[in-house]
């Protein structure tokens, strides 16, 4: 016959697999969880000469991040120009998913105050960019840079 002490022996050894099984798989799910996080470091060098562009319907919406802290901000229409909501700004990485973008000197388009402050970025992959929970697809950098610094290519 079983006596108790034999039951409750067997049920604390089964308690005692069922955690540790419990913490093995919470162990091996924790480094996942940190691999959808950037470091400060890692965004920086992920944006750096980088442009993304989304299609929005009416034209291009496109993202374009330069080696110096330079970001365009560009809505380029069906006629190819870069529409009136479009600038040039400075950005800063603050943490591995928030940039804070600034405005440059003397730039009081009202259309323009929007994109002033934090906002949220994250690298997908290598193809994907979602900045302020709409996605961007890796785009041509010189094509927006040259865009971006050619004057005919604005709306007057």
């Amino acid at each position: 016959m079983v006596t108790l002490t034999e039951i409750k022996g067997k049920k604390v050894k089964l308690t005692g697999a069922i955690i540790m099984l419990i913490l093995v798989a919470v162990m091996a799910y924790f480094p996942m969880l940190h691999k959808n996080h950037m470091t400060t470091d890692e965004l920086k060098e992920s944006l750096k000469e980088t442009a993304w562009e989304r299609d929005s319907g009416n034209g291009e919406e496109a993202r374009l991040f330069t080696p110096f802290g330079d970001l365009l901000i560009a809505e380029k229409s069906k006629d190819e120009k870069l529409t009136s909501k479009s600038c040039w700004s400075t950005y800063k990485v603050i943490d591995g998913n928030t940039i804070n973008v600034t405005l440059m000197p003397g730039d009081e388009v009202i259309e323009h105050s929007k994109y002033k402050g934090k906002h949220t970025v994250k690298i997908v992959d290598d193809n994907t960019l979602i900045f302020d929970g709409k996605t961007y697809h890796k785009a041509n950098y010189e094509k927006w840079q040259n865009l971006g610094y050619d004057d005919s290519a604005w709306e007057n």
